[in-house]
């Protein structure tokens, strides 16, 4: 009757926890919240904030609101294409003991 998805959640595919080391949260359910705030610096520079809240679990009843992990950081925006609107970005972010460094071309929007 019900089909269960045992797909493994990690903070490779997304980036749900920039901050964390790829692959060091993995578990079945993920319960994650992020909120960016972006500023345009110059005609061809921007600046980002981001902060967010997470979990990931064995099962979702699992999930303590009490225990979420949080992830936090800026970055830089160049716009090397702007008729399509593409960006150069370079975000730092933070967990909880962890730091990474980021480096994307584009964005999701």
């Amino acid at each position: 009757m019900f089909e269960h998805n045992y797909q493994v959640f990690t903070n490779k595919e997304k980036y749900y926890f920039v901050g964390y080391y790829v692959g060091t949260l993995r578990d079945k359910n993920l319960l994650a919240a992020q909120a960016e705030y972006r500023c345009q610096a110059m005609k061809r520079w921007g600046l980002v904030g981001f902060a967010g809240l997470g979990s990931v679990n064995n099962t979702f009843q699992e999930i303590n609101i009490n225990k979420l992990l949080p992830s936090y950081g800026g970055g830089l925006r160049f716009k090397i294409n702007r008729k399509e609107n593409v960006n150069i970005r370079i975000d730092y972010g933070f967990g909880s003991g962890q730091q990474n460094l980021y480096f994307f071309i584009a964005e999701a929007f």
